[in-house]
């Protein structure tokens, strides 16, 4: 393991830049995915209903997807609902297509705040923040239901049942992340009340429990694995860039971009704009926690 931390160092020579040439690129949130039953990659079949990809030409056919991605739709008025179950939430989430048909609209019902207080300042600055960073994704008011609601579109293009379930599960992430913003101590009973954390990258949040670690102590080479076929090697840099290696069946692959510590969680943003984010558990000089949101903890170690 030690070999492979060695292989994210960012050095100078002209060895290590060759070096890096050797790794291939891969979005965070796959590298972090549930191990699956078999180490043995598999092609889908033509016949697999959640790889099929189509094109949404209305409700009735976005219904039959989110079926087939192993949600239950319900219908509302030209939109659909599911009802995603993450972390300590479940998540309402509508969808619908916009009326050229060229983006699905994808609309995360938040903080109902009928009869509640309205958010601060502080907060709707907050959102407004955490909007930039969390783009195409953005946070919204509904006047009509008195909400707060995250949104996304997504192109109307090669959809499919997996890729709009895992796009789903990236809307649910980012409310995770930025639930000190929009969490109200009297949210609607629908959504499970937590403690509130900051989201990444964002300023004018609300302050991370004293409890939570300080990215200080994670600065250096770190390595894991999950098994004796699958690892993984990350380095946090001091200036918030990482380089992350995973390694699976002899195959290796290689992420690069920025990374951030608030709430309690460690979120990582890949320089093609794939951001994810896991729990930090307990943070010694020698070892750190990482929760994954769909997988097992994972240990690291510190390298020598």
């Amino acid at each position: 393991m030690l070999c492979l931390a060695a292989l994210i160092c960012a050095g100078t020579s002209t060895r290590s830049a060759l070096a890096d040439d050797l790794f291939s690129s891969i979005p965070i949130d796959t590298v972090f995915a549930p191990p699956s039953a078999s180490s043995t990659p598999t092609t889908p079949r033509p016949d697999d209903k959640s790889e099929r990809i189509q094109r949404v030409l209305n409700i009735t056919q976005l219904t039959d997807i989110l079926r087939d991605a192993g949600l239950e739709p319900e219908a509302e008025e030209a939109s659909v609902l599911v009802k995603l179950q993450h972390a300590r939430w479940t998540f309402p989430v509508v969808l619908g297509l916009d009326e050229q048909r060229e983006q699905i609209v994808l609309i995360m019902r938040l903080a109902d705040l009928a009869g509640k207080p309205a958010l601060s300042s502080d907060r709707l600055l907050g959102l407004m923040s955490a909007s930039r960073e969390l783009r195409p994704a953005f946070f919204s008011y509904s006047d009509k239901n008195k909400r707060v609601e995250l949104m996304m579109g997504i192109e109307n293009d090669a959809i499919s049942p997996r890729g709009l379930r895992d796009q789903i599960r990236r809307l649910a992430q980012m409310a995770e992340g930025t639930a000190g913003l929009w969490e109200t101590s009297t949210a609607n009973t629908s959504i499970a009340a937590t403690a509130p954390t900051a989201p990444s990258g964002v300023k004018n949040a609300a302050a991370p429990s004293a409890a939570a670690p300080a990215a200080g102590g994670l600065l250096g080479k770190w390595s894991a694995a999950r098994s004796d076929k699958e690892a993984f090697a990350i380095q946090l840099n001091a200036d918030n860039t990482f380089v992350l290696v995973y390694i699976k069946d002899g195959k290796q692959s290689r992420s690069t971009g920025q990374y951030a510590v608030a709430g309690g969680q460690l979120t990582l943003t890949g320089s093609d704009g794939t951001k994810f984010a896991g729990t930090l558990g307990s943070v010694t000089a020698k070892t750190f926690e990482f929760t994954p949101p769909t997988s097992a903890k994972l240990t690291f170690q510190k390298a020598a």
